[in-house]
């Protein structure tokens, strides 16, 4: 992004156009200039959900570009969210709103990004800022986090957006998940932005020094502090489908983990959940509640549940319990999706 004439801001130690113009962000009330980089650490789900709504339907209003870029919310979330915001978008091509679903953004997993999302947000920018229109942006990567190279391209994207999008008619809000990220990460992620707001309030976010550390230094020093254990239950996607990974053990405490990402995905508005056991081999009872009860609120929406690839312990108590008859189970995960993608469609 190339940068017009600037002037120098003493508050945020930034430069900025000298014909920035005032931008209203849509929930309490919250202004800022045009050029912005706004944090936007959270810990209530439903609390980001409003807060980004209220950002994209503001700006769908003042007739703006609007790009989102949430890693973990389907199509279905913007559209039918929207809507409750009293706004009617004809088709997902709607010119005013591109809204970049997993696949588009990442690829289709495991593990690790396939291509860097900001690709594909800087191409939507680019195609918006040749049109001469003022854009914002929302973005949430929260479960790429726990791989070393993902962090890195993601902090280096941060450190980019931060001096590309000074003097460009552009407003970028970057949501974190401060209740899942380790300390270190989400404060690795947060130095690069000026402004911080929690949805109530924006300030200067005082740990903003994104010339402190380049990100590999950042990555490097993560990794040094033995913070960045994969969790047991993550999560990946194909196709834009959630995966629900566990491995290890799924006891009474993987179970609350894994009815917590199920319930979030669900309030998303994912119908459908894969959850690959192919690196789980203890299941107990309180994982098996938790599954039933993922796949009976999953059916009560249109949608359903499949597992994928039990090892031989917990394929046995499937077997035993017959839960095959109630949740499919499938070799893989290709498999799965490709069976609940062909009920969605029926």
């Amino acid at each position: 992004m190339s940068v017009v004439s600037t002037r120098h801001n003493s508050g945020t130690g930034r430069s900025e156009s000298m014909s920035e113009k005032t931008i209203a962000l849509g929930f309490s009330n919250l202004t800022v200039r045009s050029g912005s980089h706004i944090a936007f650490p959270f810990c209530d789900e439903f609390k980001r959900q409003e807060t980004l709504l209220s950002y994209v339907s503001e700006g769908l209003r003042r007739g703006e570009k609007c790009i989102t870029a949430v890693c973990d919310y389907p199509l279905e979330f913007w559209i039918e969210g929207l809507k409750r915001k009293g706004i009617e978008l004809p088709s997902e091509n709607d010119n005013r709103l591109s809204i970049l679903t997993p696949s588009k953004l990442v690829g289709n997993m495991p593990n690790a990004m396939q291509i860097n999302p900001m690709v594909a947000i800087e191409d939507e920018v680019t195609s918006a800022l040749s049109d001469g229109r003022v854009t914002r942006i929302c973005t949430g990567f929260d479960h790429l986090y726990y791989d070393p190279e993902s962090i890195r391209l993601m902090l280096e994207s941060e450190f980019k957006t931060d001096i590309g999008i000074v003097g460009n008619p552009i407003t970028v809000l970057c949501s974190f998940d401060a209740s899942r990220l380790s300390p270190r990460v989400l404060d690795a992620c947060i130095r690069y932005h000026p402004l911080i707001t929690d949805g109530h309030s924006i300030s200067t976010n005082e740990k903003y020094s994104p010339g402190s550390s380049d990100p590999a230094s950042a990555v490097h020093r993560i990794v040094e502090s033995r913070m960045l254990e994969r969790p047991l239950v993550s999560l990946d996607f194909i196709n834009d489908m959630p995966i629900i990974q566990v491995g290890g053990e799924m006891d009474c405490y993987t179970a609350s983990d894994l009815e917590e990402f199920a319930d979030r995905l669900a309030l998303m508005g994912h119908r459908n959940i894969i959850v690959d056991l192919s690196s789980t081999w203890f299941l107990d009872a309180a994982c098996v509640r938790v599954l039933l009860k993922t796949a009976d609120r999953l059916q009560k929406i249109g949608g359903g549940l499949a597992i994928t690839d039990p090892l031989s312990p917990p394929r046995k108590l499937f077997q035993l319990l017959k839960l095959s008859n109630v949740i499919p189970v499938f070799l893989s995960v290709e498999e799965a999706e490709f069976s609940l993608g062909s009920f969605l469609k029926r």
